[in-house]
């Protein structure tokens, strides 16, 4: 009876201590916010009747307590630092602010959309307690922006360069000028090119091509119908007016040619590095990884990595039970170190047979994507369709030998104690990777399969745990 009545206060403890949550969703490429293509929902897609992933994050686990969730949208083609800086903006409750210096070299306005009154949790940051930080869950391309809103609150006008304004200019951001904010508990990528995709070299200015047709499809659907399309897709560059932003009055083909002297002009030049094209690839991976932390020592970071491929020969081929729509990029991935695209000449290694791996010392040269290991599970080729998951098992390339943390492959099973209670044994400071066999849109619930429809439901059961443990703390 006295063990039980110590087991019974102790579960009581363990539930007034029970903290809430503020988790923020962070969409990849090509992504949406909650009212866009009708309601369809980009975390489970449950508007053609998957799940709804915010939902399950949102139990706290103990009795009534509810983890606060938001579901951020961002632009789906703009740079990490644009969308980082739109979800800032977000959270914080602000108007957006891309910094003097970067949009003066962009060519864009400075400021982008208001969303004073409007913010997720405006109190975010106000105290270093737990309840006043966030948890980021970012799929693809989300992951990245994450980190990058991480580092410019970690080292604020270091990172930003958003510094020394001219006379009359208004004051930079409060994004820009602090430093050691540690106003992120905890940090969960899905799918993410941690160290860039080889897709980005193999498929070239196809990239570029596929934005540019996106631009013009939506930017003529709303030209031509007179705005009654424009709620359905938000491409967010709004800041990039006139270019992408039809004037008043003006023609569709006077619109057309502006946005396409703009791609002419900015966007094929290989200097220009404001959308999403430049992020994708190894020379962003590098400059990221090069210039972070990487682990905060307050953060917890866990890495969602994916593949639905197997080896076949040399080469990776697509799983039977992949989707259909990932097949032909994921054999291009599978075939990386087969192809004229297995080296870049603009990224500098450490060693001849490496991913620039830290500690190498020899002369620099071209980075290889398919590494030096042997194995099958290290290979760059095993992939989900757009990402290896050597690239979203964590922060890897060009990462100097004082800052690499090595990805802790994270077991299943529990870390057992009786008392107090059983948790995880996870640490801050560190990543950690959890392996998942879903292809890159599979694990945002986007499957056509019909008799596996929600198949990446586990995943943010796993993530929901992360999460409790991280603000249980």
């Amino acid at each position: 009876m006295h063990a039980l009545t110590l087991f019974i206060v102790a579960l009581l403890s363990l539930a007034n201590s029970a903290l809430a949550a503020n988790v923020v969703f962070v969409h990849g490429l090509l992504g949406f916010g909650p009212t866009e293509l009708l309601g369809l929902g980009y975390w489970g897609f449950w508007g053609i009747g998957g799940s709804n992933y915010l939902n399950k994050v949102k139990d706290c686990g103990w009795f009534s307590c509810t983890n606060n969730v938001f579901y951020a949208s961002v632009g789906p083609v703009s740079s990490n630092w644009d969308r980082a800086c739109e979800l800032y903006a977000q959270i914080k409750g602000t108007k957006v602010d891309y910094g003097y210096w970067h949009s003066l070299k962009a060519g864009h306005s400075r400021f982008g959309k208001d969303y004073t009154g409007k913010g997720f949790f405006t109190q975010w940051g106000d105290s270093n307690a737990n309840g006043y930080k966030i948890a980021l869950i970012g799929h693809s391309m989300g992951g990245q922006t994450i980190r990058m809103l991480e580092f410019l609150l970690q080292k604020g006008a270091t990172a930003s360069n958003e510094t020394n304004y001219p006379a009359g200019v208004p004051a930079p951001s409060p994004l820009f000028t602090g430093s050691g904010r540690n106003w992120i508990r905890s940090v969960h990528t899905i799918a993410t090119p941690h160290n860039g995709s080889p897709l980005q070299t193999a498929l070239g200015k196809t990239i570029i091509e596929i934005i540019k047709d996106l631009l013009f499809f939506f930017g003529g659907l709303i030209s031509l119908t007179g705005d009654t399309f424009s709620w359905l897709y938000d491409f967010d560059l709004d800041h990039f007016s006139p270019y992408f932003v039809q004037q008043s009055g003006e023609s569709s083909p006077a619109y057309f040619d502006r946005m396409l002297t703009f791609f002419n002009q900015s966007v094929y030049n290989p200097t220009f590095t404001d959308l999403a094209h430049f992020d994708m690839g190894p020379e962003y991976a590098y400059w990221i990884n090069s210039k972070t932390d990487l682990a905060y020592t307050s953060t917890y970071y866990f890495a969602h990595s994916t593949s639905q491929t197997h080896q076949s020969g040399s080469n990776h081929v697509p799983d039977w039970d992949g989707e259909v729509l990932m097949y032909p990029t994921a054999v291009i991935i599978g075939s990386v170190s087969d192809n004229g695209f297995k080296c870049q000449t603009n990224i500098q290694c450490t060693n001849a047979n490496t991913w620039c791996q830290p500690g190498a010392t020899s002369t620099p040269t071209s980075f290889c994507w398919w590494g030096a290991e042997t194995g099958a599970s290290l290979h760059w080729e095993q992939n989900d369709g757009l990402v290896p998951r050597r690239s979203s098992r964590g922060p890897e390339i060009g990462v100097p030998a004082n800052k690499y943390v090595v990805p802790s492959v994270r077991d299943d099973t529990w870390t057992y104690t009786w008392w107090p209670a059983w948790k995880w044994t996870w640490a801050t400071g560190t990543w950690y990777e959890k392996y998942h066999e879903r292809d890159h849109i599979q694990v945002i619930g986007l499957r056509f399969n019909i008799f596996e429809p929600n198949a990446a439901d586990g995943t943010y059961d796993q993530i929901l745990e992360e999460v409790n443990y991280a603000f249980g703390q």
